[in-house]
Formats: structure tokens, sequence, C-alpha cells
């Protein structure tokens, strides 16, 4: 802050405790008021006799930001200064510089109780103040963790515990973003919907924890509301994506989203983007999504041995922000109508718009259920068993992997959809988890999937088959939808191990079958059929206990691109006619 007069320069220095600047700012005094005196000065007997001097230094502010004298003794924390400055300019306490701030919003972001409490005292009103930035001093005071300051604060003026600022962050999203729990606690216990509203970014109080690596703050919220676990904000984030995103991401707060909802991991997998550079990835948080996306822990240095929290919300859909949602019944001005008409956010015509509400997906009903337990350790970065895979030749059974009595098991995602259970494990998963068929099943990005592939041993898993009996390329079949997606599988799947395309699964699909069936790309549906022409006459079942069908029949019933049903055709012509002797219908298509 800029000073002009020397009750300025002196308060400047004081602050910045400059021993050498207060004496040079004494002798300036002196010089320029040559009959005052000043024995055996101190910083409060020199300001009280300069003031008693001139009182209308008290009034004359800054150059620079229009900061007046007790703007600065806000900042020094020094009642006995800030009460003499107050005694000749009482209106001081309301006065705003150019930054909009008062003199509380100072001692509220400096932790200065003290003054805080003496501001209070003579002008309560001024806990309702705003900024340029529309922050009040709770604002300040919960972002920086003053606990008395912002208790201070909330004793004179409850309600601006549900005040927004300009950017629509309520108290607890500051609190929430810096971990101050005790301040998290206070404000939720005044208003406990701040937990589940957003900012005009779209973010919950968890999304500010998760993006500053608040392992504590986040479980604490999660388990307060578990439905935020599936909630994304206007960039798509869920809270587990804004943890992964840090450049150097808590393990520990990464379980724990995790632990609250596995399939978050299968959500951040399918939507990362060329700016978040997975090669970047840390092996250990890649491992713990792929593993969440397949709901298998098994074998995990970093639950073994722990009661896990499981959320299991296999069905849930993300709820995002409805960016088109009406205002509430608090906007009554047709100015605010008009600007929510033109999807305009924010304040209008001075008027304040209400935030954004959030909108549930019609499947979620209920919100998740999670388990509660104590606050999980931070666990110790262990080697990843990512990076050490196995060395069997392909073919050879990997023998399962062990896992401890303690841990919870949760259910094994055979169908990448997580609606069936494993019948080999009786509904718990007890596989062994198999990164390149976790990435198959949780249909990764094209770059994620690939990183899996460089990072892991990619010919000692080929030959490997899961609880269902299925193979990567069993599973890649399912997963190839489009050209990007087919030319991985082809090159580094199917061409290091061809005599997959004969292997058969638990219910006797080969991989064109499964390929027929999940509609997958005409070019891999060639390329398999072409390995296989066998296959293309070999009927199967769409269900365990189902009738076989041949591929053409489930090509059609499954509206299968009309390149992959001319194809089958022109391989089998006589499908028609002998589907038409079963069946009895004289128009299958």
């Amino acid at each position: 802050m800029a000073t002009t007069t020397p009750l300025l320069r002196l308060l400047d220095s004081w602050m910045s405790r400059n021993d050498r600047q207060v004496q040079e700012v004494y002798t300036e005094i002196q010089t320029c008021i040559p009959h005052l005196r000043l024995v055996h000065p101190s910083p409060t007997s020199v300001l009280q006799t300069l003031l008693d001097h001139s009182p209308s230094l008290a009034t004359i502010a800054s150059e620079q930001d229009g900061s007046l004298p007790l703007h600065f003794a806000a900042s020094l924390g020094n009642v006995a200064v800030a009460s003499m400055i107050y005694s000749k300019f009482p209106s001081a306490t309301s006065t705003p510089n150019k930054k909009g701030k008062i003199p509380l919003h100072y001692a509220a972001r400096e932790g200065r109780s003290e003054v805080v409490n003496f501001l209070l005292s003579v002008d309560p009103d001024s806990a309702a103040i705003r900024s340029e930035k529309d922050k009040l001093a709770l604002h300040f005071a919960a972002g920086e963790g003053h606990v008395e300051v912002v208790r201070a604060l909330l004793r004179v003026n409850p309600s601006g515990a549900s005040i927004l600022s300009a950017k629509g962050k309520l108290p607890i999203h500051f609190a929430s973003r810096w971990g101050h729990m005790q301040i998290a606690h206070d404000l939720l216990s005044l208003s406990p919907r701040g937990i589940r509203e957003v900012d005009f970014e779209g973010s919950l109080p968890i999304h500010e924890a998760a993006r500053e690596g608040q392992v504590v703050m986040a479980q604490m919220l999660m388990e307060r509301y578990p439905h935020s676990l599936t909630t994304a904000n206007f960039r798509g984030e869920i809270p587990l994506f804004c943890a992964v995103r840090r450049a150097q991401p808590e393990l520990a707060l990464v379980l724990a989203l995790l632990e609250g909802w596995p399939l978050g991991g299968k959500v951040i997998l399918q939507s990362v983007s060329e700016e978040d550079n997975v090669n970047d990835w840390d092996p250990v948080v890649l491992e713990l999504c792929l593993r969440g996306a397949v709901e298998n822990f098994n074998g995990c240095h970093l639950v073994a041995g722990r009661t896990r929290r499981v959320c299991n919300v296999h069905n849930i859909t993300i709820s995002r922000i409805n960016e088109d949602a009406k205002p509430s019944s608090c906007c009554t001005t047709n100015a605010c109508r008009e600007a929510k008409a033109n999807g305009e956010m924010g304040p209008t015509s001075g008027q304040r718009c209400c935030r954004p509400r959030r909108r549930i997906h019609p499947g979620l009903q209920e919100e998740p259920k999670v388990s509660h337990s104590a606050s999980l350790p931070r666990p110790e970065r262990p080697k990843s068993p990512f990076i050490e895979v196995a060395t069997a030749a392909p073919g050879n059974k990997r023998p399962a992997a062990k896992t401890s009595s303690k841990s919870k098991r949760v259910r094994c995602d055979t169908s990448g959809a997580g609606d069936d259970r494993c019948d080999c494990c009786d509904g718990h998963c007890r596989c062994p988890f198999l990164p390149i068929h976790a990435a198959l099943l949780a249909r990764v990005d094209v770059s994620v999937l690939k990183l899996v592939m460089e990072r892991g041993n990619l010919n000692a898993f080929l030959g490997h088959a899961d609880c269902q009996r299925q193979l990567p390329l069993h599973l890649a079949c399912s997963y190839a939808t489009d050209e990007a997606k087919v030319k991985v599988v082809l090159e580094r799947i199917m061409k290091p191990y061809p005599s997959a395309v004969v292997c058969q699964d638990n219910m006797g699909r080969l991989p064109f079958h499964v390929a027929v069936e999940w509609n997958a790309h005409p070019l891999l549906i060639e390329a398999l059929a072409e390995l296989n022409r066998a296959s293309v006459l070999a009927p199967f079942n769409l269900t365990p206990s189902g009738r076989k069908r041949p591929p053409f029949w489930v090509a059609a019933a499954n509206d299968c691109d009309l390149s992959t049903i001319h194809y089958l055709l022109r391989l089998d012509p006589g499908i028609i006619k002998k589907i038409r002797s079963k069946s009895g219908r004289r128009n299958l298509l």
C-alpha cells in the first residue's frame, strides 16, 4: 500500500517491521513539525502525539489503493492503534478502499482476532459488507483458517455462511479448499445445505478439497454427502478427476474417493483428453483407477489389511450441473430473469442472480449409501504390482493373488457394465488383477489403453484368461467401436497372438461372436472372420441358458452396421433360408 502522509508511512514501517525505516519516519516527523516533542518515542506514543497534533491525518487515504490509516492498523493487529485512529475518524470502519475492502476484511484475512472483535463491537454492520469481489470478512477468514475470527464473525452475522462471492462460492468452499476442518464444521452447523451447493463453475466443496489434495476434508464431505462423488462440474470433472489431475496426486485421497465410488475410476479413464497427458500419470494412480473401474482391489498393497469404504452404485449415471436451470424463488427482478433467459451468470444490473441448481439424473432415486469408517492414514508409497507384471509364458495359468481376510470384497465386473456377478467367485472378486483386461473392460480412452500396454508386459498377458475364460481379444472385441481402437487391437493384440481367434470363453463364444454381439467395428469383424472362417457359420449362445443363434441372426437383431450384415451374408448366402425354415417366419429382417 503506497503511503503519502507521515501517519501512513509510520504505520507502513511498523507493518514491515523495519526498525531503520521507523527511525527515519521519527526524524521526518520532527523535521516537518519542529515544535512537536517526542520524548522516549514509542509507536503508540508517536501515533497519539501525531493524531493529537493533526486529527485530519486519520481521514487521508493512500494514493495507490485508497486505504485509510485504519486499514493499515487492522492489518497491523494493534487494538490500541486501531482505537486511536477510530476515535478520530469513526466512519472509517465502513469506508472501502479502491479494492472495495474495509478494515475488517484486512483484520479477518490476517487473523487479527482482537482487532476483529474491536471493529465488530463498534460497527457490527461491517460484518455484512462485501468487497469488490463480493467477499465478506468471513470468506477471507475461512480461506486463511482463522478459527476464532470465523466464530466471532458468525456470532455477529450467522447468515454470512450462506452468502455467495462473485464466483458463487460460499465460505465452505474456501474452507474446504485449504483443509480447515474446524471452520468447515462451524459453517455446516449454521448452513448444512452448503455442502451440496455449487459455485458458478458447478463445483461442490468436495471438488475444491480434491483439487488441493485435502484428504481428511474430502473424507468428511464424502461421508456427509455421498452423492457428491457422482457429481460433475461444468468441465465434466467428478471429485476423483480433480484429485487425479493434480501435479502430484495424493494417493490417500485417490484411494478414499475410489473406495467411496469405485466406478469413478471408469468415468475418468473414459473421459481423459490430450490436455491430461496420461503418459505423465503416476503408475500407482493409474492402477488404482483401473482397479476401481472393474472393482478388483484383490492383491492391492494399499488396501490390504484394512476395512474399505465401498459405495455400490454400479447403475448410477453421473449427475451434472444444469446450466440452464431456472432462477430460484429469490430471483424476482426483471433484470435477473432477463439475464437467466440470455444465459448470463452472476450479478446483473446490481442484482445478484441465484446459483445454478444441480439436476439429479432421473435414475437416481436415492443417494448412494457409504459405510463409515475411521479416517484413513496416509499410506506409504509402495512399488506397484502394475509394474511387476507376470513373466510367465502365454497360456500358463497365473496364480491367484493373496488378499487379506479383513478386506471387504466387491463384485467382479465381467461384462464391462457392472451388472453381472462372477460365478466362479460366488459374487466376490477373488480373481487376480490383470491390467490389460481391466482397461478393456472399462472401455478406457485409447491413450490410456496404449499407456497400459506400454508399461505392462503385454505379451505376458495376451494368453491369460479371466474368470470368464475371456482372453484380451474377447474383451477387445467389445471395446473396438471406432477405427482408432480397431487399429490398436489389430496391431497390439491380434497380431502378436493370432491363435486367440479360436479360443472360446465359458459360454463357448469365439472372439468373432463377441464382436458381432457387441456391434464392433466392421473392420475388426472382417479381420476376425478372415482368420477363422469357421466362426462365421458356428452358432453361439447369447446367454448361458439361451438358444444358440447364427452370427448373421445376432447381427441383424442387434442392428449391426449394414456393411457387417452384407459381409456375413456374402460369406453364407444360404443363411436366410435356414433361419426361415427354423423360425417359421417369412420375414426375418
